[in-house]
């Protein structure tokens, strides 16, 4: 997947957006539709290593901004993980931007 990414971006500008209903609702409650599973056939959503590795694939490319959506706070743990979850995303984005700006 990570090859067929670099491929179709190329040299071209590169906006992400992550849509936190594709994490697995074990590590992300509070998101606007939990989908990403299905219990009993063995399909998970992601993991968040998986995510970290999948946006750091496109390391050196072309950045130019991201965001992040779908976070149900009224919905999320006590704990607020999914609100972590997202923070942590971010920062991943914000990082390749601040990277490929050469900061």
């Amino acid at each position: 997947v990570k090859e067929l990414i670099a491929e179709r971006i190329g040299d071209r500008p590169l906006y992400i957006t992550f849509d936190l209903d594709c994490l697995d609702p074990t590590v992300a409650p509070g998101v606007a539709n939990i989908e990403a599973g299905i219990e009993g056939f063995g399909i998970e959503g992601f993991g968040i290593d998986q995510v970290t590795d999948l946006i750091r694939s496109v390391r050196g490319r072309n950045i130019i901004g991201g965001d992040v959506v779908c976070l149900m706070p009224t919905v999320d743990s006590p704990n607020a993980i999914t609100s972590y979850r997202a923070m942590a995303v971010m920062f991943e984005i914000i990082s390749l931007i601040a990277d490929a700006a050469g900061a």
